[in-house]
């Protein structure tokens, strides 16, 4: 990954001062540096170059959840300068504007581009990559073929009860083609996911394969499916694109399936409240005192937590039991793990099966979300790199650390986020 990141940086032709703007802005976008990159962009961008202030909108409009603009701005981009990208730039960029017109459901478009990058006398992509992009071109040529998903909602708030284990998963009601379901509530999953055994019983469609996803634990292989309908209190969504695994006891054993972003974030906000055990989907935005102090990349949501002087990237995992720091913590504060912590043999659990590993627990971190912080005590650290190498990260909030919040607020329009103690 980094040499990846390094190889763009190079292809970038910026000029290499610290104080240069299309320096600054873009040697932190390389980095995965994006909520800086972001500060930087929007006091920088009139200094900047032409093609760097575009490559740059790219970046930040497809992970700051702008997709339409996204779009736009990468037609101007190939449009301009395209003759200029080499090899890897003009992947980076083909892959972000197939992601975006994916989200925005126009899968003709997004099955087109990558028919185009997957084509070897074009573009070199590497076996893994390619592999990868193929399955992803046989699904948008399947969902192409069928209705969007639609989501028609009441004209006031939708509350879903939390059921029971509220401390270690969000399970909440639903009717799934006519029949009641629980649901897991998983902001660290980027896809809808069910098993073989319940897209059987719920009748669903299987339009494609293979799809691999990856979660704790490891890679799946699974299929795509479709599901006519899924009713969460007097919201109703139609033609809703699920995964397939096969049989798994991460899910089956707590929850029916797991509802992943690509459909949360399509319900524009969620409040979750463990405390009181509830979930609720608002139609008038909250008041957020932070704006764009969440990103999405990969389907993944990482949030930026001010602590002190730091500003520090995590993952947010409402389907992980855990909040855990991880190897880019310890390298960062090496010392004071190695000093106060003590060793022990950690767990992890999802869909992809488990894993265990050594890690250290130190006595407490303060963790701030948007305004609100809380002390947790006995946090794990793991000295060696974990999976989620999507972006730098210093690692993951799970359950053990949102329950100690009295609500949490997201809103994926503005990619906020904030919690209340």
């Amino acid at each position: 990954m980094k040499l990846f990141l390094l190889a763009i940086f190079i292809a970038l032709n910026v000029v290499v001062r610290s104080q240069d703007p299309d320096f600054k802005v873009m040697h932190n976008l390389t980095a995965e540096n994006y909520f800086k990159a972001l500060d930087l962009f929007n006091h920088y961008q009139d200094s900047m170059s032409d093609k760097n202030r575009l490559m740059a909108q790219v970046f930040l409009y497809s992970y700051f959840f702008q997709p339409e603009k996204a779009i736009r701005t990468t037609d101007t981009l190939f449009m301009r300068y395209k003759s200029s990208l080499n090899n890897t730039l003009y992947v980076v960029f083909a892959t972000l504007q197939a992601e975006n017109y994916a989200y925005v459901q126009d899968y003709a478009k997004a099955e087109a581009i990558l028919t185009d990058l997957t084509n070897p006398e074009s573009y070199y992509l590497s076996n893994t990559a390619r592999e990868s992009y193929e399955a992803l071109q046989i699904q948008y040529a399947a969902l192409k073929k069928y209705p969007p998903l639609q989501i028609t909602r009441p004209n006031e708030a939708t509350t879903l009860p939390i059921l029971g284990a509220t401390r270690t998963h969000l399970r909440i009601p639903a009717r799934i083609n006519k029949q009641t379901k629980i649901l897991m509530i998983d902001t660290g999953a980027a896809r809808n996911v069910i098993t073989e055994k319940e897209a059987k019983a719920l009748d669903a469609k299987i339009i494609s394969e293979p799809v691999l996803i990856s979660g704790y634990g490891g890679k799946v292989k699974g299929r795509q499916a479709l599901i006519d309908e899924v009713v969460l209190g007097d919201i109703v969504i139609t033609n809703i694109p699920f995964v397939v695994i096969p049989d798994n006891n991460y899910i089956t054993e707590y929850a029916d399936g797991i509802i992943g972003l690509s459909l949360l974030s399509r319900l524009k906000e969620i409040h979750i409240s463990t405390t009181e055990e509830k979930v609720v989907f608002p139609v008038q935005p909250a008041q957020y005192p932070i704006h764009n102090n969440l990103f999405i990349k990969k389907g993944s949501m990482f949030i930026l937590s001010n602590i002190a002087t730091d500003s520090l990237t995590f993952f947010f995992d409402s389907g992980f039991n855990n909040f855990f720091l991880n190897q880019s913590y310890y390298l960062k504060e090496q010392n004071y793990v190695d000093r106060v912590g003590s060793k022990i043999e950690l767990e992890t659990r999802g869909v992809g099966g488990t894993e265990r590993s050594y890690a250290y627990e130190i006595p407490f971190y303060d963790l701030t979300v948007g305004t609100g912080e809380v002390s947790l005590i006995h946090v794990s650290v793991l000295p060696t790199s974990e999976g989620l190498a999507i972006a730098n990260n210093y690692g993951s909030i799970g359950l053990s650390a949102i329950n100690r919040f009295k609500w949490i607020q997201i809103n994926f329009e503005t990619c906020s986020i904030n919690a209340i103690p």
